[in-house]
């Protein structure tokens, strides 16, 4: 505890980090490298399942259910691209025999038997979500409140916005009870609150604009692989700024 934070700041930030990068290492672990030196291949898929390894860990460890979903759509999207379908089935059945150890017993569904199965930490972090009797249910029952007031914001400035990182501070001085959340939750939302619609525009424009380049760049045949692999990565970063 405190380690992660103090390199990254939040430990959001670092699941956010390790969700750009470990698409692109499993990739590299599931040995699609083309090189001439094979040996080299296979030295380098063993670096990469090694960071694979670290990475899918400490992922669990920073406690972001937003990392987790998305690193698991990312794993399933390249195990689909490539054809790997005992992975896909792997990551089905385990992403459901983990909703039914979280969620399960909430809905009345059982699954309590599964929950010794899974890191406690990992399952009581996912049940707080939508139990109301935990503390982090509060985060997600007034996200939504958030996202309201924050286009509400939006509505009111939508040129010049209202000033980066202020969303609490207007809330206070409009007072708008934010029940304790600090932020918008939502990238774009904080971005088209802060300075506006056309800085928003901007920033995706700028994004859209550099994977198009990608895609039309003429790369040899090989490199086919990095190239929408790499595509995933950026869109799962796209897609953890939303919640």
């Amino acid at each position: 505890d405190g380690r992660v934070a103090s390199l990254f700041g939040h430990y959001n930030e670092a699941a956010l980090y390790l969700a750009l990068v470990m698409p692109i290492a499993c990739h590299f672990a599931l040995g699609k490298i083309n090189e001439i030196d094979k040996g080299a291949n296979r030295t380098k898929q063993i670096w990469a399942a090694i960071a694979l390894g670290l990475g899918i860990a400490t992922i669990i460890l920073t406690g972001s259910r937003n990392a987790w979903a998305i690193v698991a759509i990312g794993f399933g999207l390249l195990a689909i691209y490539y054809r790997f379908w005992y992975l896909v089935l792997g990551l089905s059945m385990g992403g459901g025999l983990v909703s039914w150890a979280a969620w399960g017993p909430l809905l009345g569904l059982g699954g309590e038997w599964l929950r010794p199965l899974f890191p406690g930490g990992f399952i009581n972090r996912l049940t707080s979500a939508f139990d109301p009797s935990r503390k982090d249910f509060v985060s997600t029952l007034y996200r939504l409140d958030a996202w309201q007031f924050a286009v509400n914001l939006v509505q009111q400035h939508p040129i010049q916005g209202w000033g980066l990182r202020s969303f609490d501070l207007i809330a206070a001085t409009l007072g708008h009870n934010l029940h304790g959340l600090p932020h918008e939750h939502n990238l774009y939302l904080a971005i088209a609150v802060g300075a506006g619609l056309p800085a928003l525009l901007g920033f995706l424009g700028m994004l859209g604009w550099a994977i198009v380049l990608g895609l039309k760049a003429k790369l040899p045949d090989q490199t086919k692989g990095l190239v929408v692999v790499t595509v995933v990565a950026i869109a799962l970063y796209l897609m953890f700024g939303i919640l």
